[in-house]
């Protein structure tokens, strides 16, 4: 899981009222995606959800659910 109160990509992005449930942070994640793939750590699936309040409202949560070959070849390193 990883937090970005104001993700760079979408700091100067302004999304239109009539497209208010966008996520731009789902750009983000499948940046986050393709980097984890080609480094071998494959992924099942990474999902951005919007998490903002009054302090942070462009806060954006990434979760990342990774194959169990790559926890179990983790695992076998320690």
């Amino acid at each position: 899981m990883l937090h970005d109160n104001a993700p760079m990509l979408t700091r100067f992005i302004s999304v239109p009222q009539s497209m208010s449930q966008l996520n731009c942070g789902a750009f983000l994640a499948g940046i986050i995606e393709a980097v984890l793939d080609s480094s071998m750590f494959f992924t099942e699936r990474v999902t951005a959800h919007s998490t903002g309040d009054e302090v942070t409202p462009q806060r954006c949560t990434i979760l990342i659910k990774f194959r169990r070959d790559v926890v179990d070849r983790e695992a076998a390193l320690k």
